[in-house]
């Protein structure tokens, strides 16, 4: 079986030097969904077994995905990657056949 992995640990260098203190993926879409939101209901319905991967400390995150039926892995390490993000989901799922890598932006 495919295991899908939604990265949602990254903080958003880039946008942050233009909205500085806004979380990107908490933003709201014309929908009135976040973008994390948005982007882990397609792959959650596409993959029903997806796991998503965010940092300790990004709490609202973890909350949207657990709600959207997530298995969430908090990844120290991903505050170094994307690449120690991966690691960590896919060292978490084994078992898989192989994996979809999804961004959550």
């Amino acid at each position: 079986m495919v295991q899908g992995i939604l990265l949602a640990a990254g903080v958003g260098r880039r946008f942050q030097n233009e909205t500085p203190n806004q979380d990107k993926l908490l933003m709201a879409l014309s929908n009135c969904k976040t973008v994390l939101a948005q982007s882990a209901y397609v792959l959650i319905q596409a993959l029903p077994n997806s796991i998503a991967v965010v940092q300790p400390n990004q709490i609202e995150r973890k909350e949207i995905l657990q709600d959207l039926g997530f298995i969430v892995i908090e990844s120290v390490a991903a505050k170094n990657g994307m690449g120690h993000a991966i690691a960590d989901a896919v060292n978490q799922t084994k078992q898989g056949e192989g994996w979809l890598i999804a961004l959550a932006d």
